[in-house]
């Protein structure tokens, strides 16, 4: 049942106005409302136990195409799968590569998906065909990468972990501001 935005139990009423039921797969609309997650199983076979997911991400373009990406590794082999339909996942890793045990950062900048990670790695780039690749330039091989007005920025290099990097307005493959 769903009041003033909230899922509600009738069997909690007594519950104190303040406290909050706990939500499972639940999240925000548009309006910030709590609603039920839809959901269906996308990813079904590659994952095994020995095999470690470190990051996930939904990628939207500006044409409205949605994708779901997974990083992972088993030690030695890596992937990183496109899970956006339903049972056939796609590796898309091509020739890159990352470190195993390194935890990723995702931006899209201007149509672009860009991946750092905490190994401070090449930095990687997806549009949403083909394989990964490096990112084009001399991006900086940083930590954590954000998007900001059309500007990319990538930060915490090995060499000068206090420093942000950005590229040039719309263009995250120049990177001249330090």
């Amino acid at each position: 049942e769903r009041v003033a935005g909230n899922l509600i139990d009738d069997s909690q009423s007594a519950r104190p106005s303040s406290s909050q039921l706990p939500l499972l797969n639940v999240h925000t609309n548009e309006v910030g409302e709590i609603v039920q997650r839809s959901g269906y199983t996308v990813y079904s076979g590659a994952f095994t136990t020995s095999t470690y997911v470190v990051g996930l991400f939904q990628y939207r373009t500006f044409a409205g195409l949605e994708f779901e990406l997974a990083c992972a590794h088993n030690g030695s082999t890596k992937h990183i799968w496109d899970i956006s339909t339903p049972g056939t996942p796609s590796d898309i890793i091509g020739a890159s590569t990352f470190t195993s045990d390194t935890l990723f950062s995702f931006a899209v900048v201007v149509n672009r998906l860009i991946m750092t990670t905490d190994a401070n790695d090449t930095p990687l780039t997806w549009t949403g065909t083909g394989n990964v690749t490096s990112l084009a330039g001399s991006p900086p091989a940083g930590r954590y990468c954000a998007e900001f007005n059309n500007y990319g920025f990538i930060g915490a290099t090995t060499a000068n972990p206090n420093y942000v990097y950005w590229s040039n307005l719309a263009d995250p493959t120049t990177w001249t501001g330090t």
